[in-house]
């Protein structure tokens, strides 16, 4: 039954609208989480508690009029899919990444049907299961997956110890959405619309070099891990104290002076989500709550990287402080709207992303890292705090980015941490980039002269080797004129003898007056062959 309907966000309708131009899968926030522990039946019931709960999971889209809106239901009929792998161990990889495949990656949701997300259960011994979740961002976002993980445990363990659990329905979501709604509708984010709107002006996306022509871009992306090592995390949280600045905060900088290095850029804009619960009772609820923000920033290669890092500072203090006027319109206000297949200020994006522990449950999670993604833009770039390491994640669109260029911009950015970590005071141009095999490369192989046997010879005696290897080969091409190697050489040849009969076989300089054409060249490479040297003369030089 629906209980009720609701205007929809700016930032919801900038995603249903993005969904119907671009590939609906950049809005699938996906994760396979690792249980053990699990009873099935027991983890089914905890599932139906959280749905009873959050109202974002039992809500759809109604789109029969002009704009869309959001619907909630009172009840749902939710079937948790389960399948079991544990009868052959030797298969499970490939059928589990085949139904990640199929789950994760190819499901399109129909928004108008309730529920808009999927979930199923993955039986691998009587102790191991996956759990595959695939939601649609316009009722979800990062942090709300974690809030969702968070339930489904905290509800599994009362289950397992007979602990009484009193449901009490969370509105978060919706009561955000209309409060957002009236704000926006009543001017209370004027003050942040005219402080985007100066912040904005002149803003350029990032000149980005891609490997590839871009035409579409679709939704699925890769992912590649670079586990950061603890002495160097270490020493950037060192680092970071001693700049009073957060790790987040140093990380973004980072960031930043390797898109101004990639690109060469003073003017760097990229995108960062900042999670938007302006009250505590939306802590834990289910919902988009995020915000696509745009950073600016200008770096010169004169400035030392600790004053990037107090830029990034002031750049945050302030985003955060105009939080609340919704990214799609801060495009619109600007004229930054991209036309298809064309780049956008919030392609490139970084994200910080923490996995909370759950040791204190029955059940124990784990969040599996995927090697195939959905994610909008073409790069993002995660640094992923987690209770047992720290990652940088770089998630990025193949028909953009070859994986090659990843590795290395990943290895950079690594690079790059461990020089700014040790020395914040380094001038942003002087920090080097390039790569310990790579400069090897540059220096040693590439002047290795002995790979290569030179022998010095004219243009004559490689034109006749030409003429040898590929006579038949076309060697000119003059509008309806075609000359092959072969009589190329031998109208050469024929007008060389005439002028070793003029010349009578002493060198010479012959003049030669003629239009670009094959006849140049042909005159050209006949002289040549005379043994003389050829002097060109203007057509505007009468030869008397």
């Amino acid at each position: 039954m629906v209980t009720r309907r609701l205007e929809l966000t700016e930032v919801q309708k900038g995603i249903f609208f993005d969904c119907q131009i671009d590939d609906p899968l950049s809005y699938n926030i996906t994760a396979s989480i690792m249980l053990e522990g699990v009873d099935e039946v027991r983890f089914e019931q905890a599932l139906s508690l959280v749905i009873e709960e959050q109202e974002a999971l039992r809500c759809s889209l109604d789109v029969s009029n002009e704009m869309p809106l959001l619907v909630v239901h009172d009840r749902i009929n939710v079937q948790l899919t389960k399948l079991d792998f544990s009868a052959e161990p030797e298969l499970q990889e490939e059928r589990v990444k085949l139904q990640v495949e199929q789950e994760l990656l190819s499901r399109v949701f129909d928004l108008t049907a309730a529920p808009l997300f999927h979930a199923s259960l993955i039986k691998l011994s009587d102790k191991k299961h996956i759990f595959l979740i695939s939601i649609h961002h316009i009722i979800s976002d990062g942090l709300s997956l974690e809030v969702l993980k968070q339930k489904l445990l905290e509800y599994d363990h009362k289950l397992a110890r007979k602990e009484p659990i009193e449901i009490k329905p969370n509105t978060g979501f919706t009561d955000f959405m209309s409060q957002e709604n009236t704000k926006l509708a009543q001017g209370g984010y004027d003050k942040e619309r005219e402080y985007w709107a100066n912040k904005m002006i002149g803003a350029e996306p990032l000149a980005l070099p891609n490997d590839f022509i871009r035409h579409q871009v679709h939704g699925i992306g890769k992912e590649k891990r670079i586990e950061i090592s603890s002495n160097l995390l270490q020493q950037i949280h060192k680092q970071a104290r001693e700049q009073e600045v957060t790790t987040f905060m140093f990380v973004l900088a980072a960031f930043g002076v390797l898109l101004n290095r990639y690109t060469q850029q003073e003017d760097v804009v990229f995108s960062s989500p900042f999670s938007y619960r302006p009250d505590m009772d939306f802590e834990e609820s289910i919902g988009c709550f995020v915000y696509m923000l745009p950073m600016r920033l200008l770096l010169k290669d004169e400035q030392s990287f600790s004053e990037a890092l107090q830029q990034v500072s002031k750049e945050l203090i302030e985003v955060y402080k105009h939080i609340g006027y919704p990214n799609n319109l801060i495009m619109r206000d600007n004229q930054l709207l991209p036309l298809p297949g064309t780049p956008s200020i919030f392609d490139v994006s970084f994200v910080y992303d923490i996995v909370e522990d759950s040791d204190q449950y029955e059940l124990k999670a784990e969040i599996l890292n995927q090697d195939r993604v959905t994610f909008p833009g073409s790069l993002m770039v995660i640094l992923q705090h987690t209770p047992h390491k720290d990652l940088i994640k770089l998630q990025y669109k193949p028909e953009l980015f070859a994986d090659e260029t990843i590795d290395l911009l990943g290895l950079r950015f690594m690079k790059l941490l461990e020089l700014v970590s040790g020395q914040a005071d380094i001038k942003i141009g002087e920090a080097e980039l390039l790569l310990e095999q790579e400069r090897s490369r540059i220096l040693q192989q590439f002047n290795q002269t002995s790979y290569f046997t030179y022998e010095p010879r004219t243009i004559i005696e490689l034109f006749h080797s030409k003429v040898a290897k590929h006579p038949e080969r076309k060697a000119l091409i003059d509008q309806d004129q075609v000359e092959t190697y072969a009589s190329v050489h031998a109208k050469a040849n024929q007008l060389a003898r005439n002028i070793l009969q003029k010349t009578q076989g002493t060198p010479s300089c012959i003049g030669i007056q003629l239009e670009r054409s094959a006849n140049l060249v042909i005159s050209l490479l006949a002289v040549l062959k005379a043994g003389c040297a050829y002097v060109p003369i203007g057509s505007n030089v009468s030869v008397s």
